[in-house]
């Protein structure tokens, strides 16, 4: 019998130091105490006042709408949730729900253990705590989990703009330093691509339970699926996970 050896899909390597660079940045802060911004926060939030524009601040003032309260919250989800499962996504309505739910309870927890002060030139009326930022964390997590789900370059795209737009007008408001809204990125991409795992996992078990296959088999069913040309390397069992079906070669 041939067989290949188990790899570890690159997501986790990319959520691993994601949370590893977001531990380095939450104990530096904690030490340095909350009224502590980095040269680079100095540095960055100058480029902000020197190009603030009415057209500039009138788009940064519409995406600070779109990414919180009923708006942000609530209705946004809310349609993705339903196109999801319009389109008979199950697991992919279920991940997005883990994925925006645990990446809000990450924020807060985060923002109340650090305390960080935000800058005093607020334009618009923030809630407690500087990092990380939570409109940056919640873009993040919601494009970049579709993306992963619905496997299609144009969504990365998507998600690469809209999170990058959202944190310089976090900044440009001047509601958050760099730092919180590279944390926000960190955060959300990591919870993104965990809870997109998880789902995969959990929704292996599922059709392994249903076909009667060995428990073994969910840990060879979970291969990169970040593009339809990825595949698993062959080997003496060839695994489906949407029909479940077995098929063994021996040599």
């Amino acid at each position: 019998m041939v067989t290949s050896p188990r790899r570890t899909h690159p997501s986790w390597y990319v959520a691993g130091v994601s949370l590893i660079l977001l531990a380095v940045m939450t104990v530096a802060l904690m030490v340095a105490g909350p009224h502590t911004s980095f040269a680079v926060d100095t540095w960055w939030q100058q480029i902000m006042d020197d190009i603030r524009s009415p057209a500039l601040m009138s788009l940064a003032r519409g995406l600070d709408t779109l990414g919180t309260g009923i708006l942000g919250i609530v209705v946004v989800p809310l349609l993705v949730i339903g196109a999801l499962l319009i389109a008979r996504r199950p697991w992919g309505a279920l991940t997005f729900v883990g994925a925006v739910g645990g990446s809000a309870v990450a924020t807060q927890v985060l923002k109340h253990v650090v305390g960080r002060d935000r800058p005093v030139s607020a334009f618009v009326d923030t809630d407690f705590g500087s990092f990380p930022s939570g409109h940056v964390s919640h873009a993040a997590v919601m494009t970049i989990v579709l993306a992963v789900i619905l496997r299609r370059a144009w969504m990365w795209v998507v998600a690469a703009v809209y999170t990058t737009v959202m944190m310089a007008s976090r900044t440009l408001l001047g509601v958050h330093w760099l730092s919180d809204v590279v944390a926000g990125l960190l955060l959300g991409l990591a919870v993104a691509l965990i809870a997109w795992r998880a789902g995969t996992w959990l929704r292996a078990r599922r059709e392994v339970g249903r076909s009667g296959q060995p428990a073994d088999v969910v840990r060879t069913t979970i291969f990169p699926v970040f593009s339809p040309r990825m595949r698993p390397r062959k080997a003496s069992t060839e695994f489906s996970i949407p029909s479940t079906t077995v098929s063994s070669k021996t040599t």
